[in-house]
């Protein structure tokens, strides 16, 4: 490990260590201060997170819509590559491609 590397974790492990020790006596400020919004603060960190329904319809035409750009008048070549699959492949071929 460099010096360099050493010296920038050191600052960042103090950077937050600072945060944190800001962080809490914002808390505690917080508490004497203004205990109801303290408390709807801590109320809050144990709830789960919010969650959106999506009915099937919705999300069809969400996808639908963000694709929409494809042109599809554009044709997918059909490619058959069952039959190139047990042909042997030679050393100028791979040279070729590398």
């Amino acid at each position: 490990m460099t010096a360099t590397s050493k010296a920038y974790k050191k600052v960042i492990r103090r950077s937050v260590n600072e945060y944190k020790h800001t962080f809490k006596k914002y808390i505690r400020n917080m508490r004497r201060k203004s205990p109801k919004m303290y408390w709807q603060y801590t109320s809050n960190l144990g709830k789960p997170k919010r969650h959106v329904d999506l009915d099937n319809d919705m999300f069809y035409n969400f996808l639908n819509d963000l694709n929409a750009h494809v042109n599809d008048d554009e044709t997918v070549p059909d490619v058959n590559l069952q039959h190139n699959i047990d042909v042997h492949i030679t050393a100028d071929e791979i040279t070729k491609c590398i």
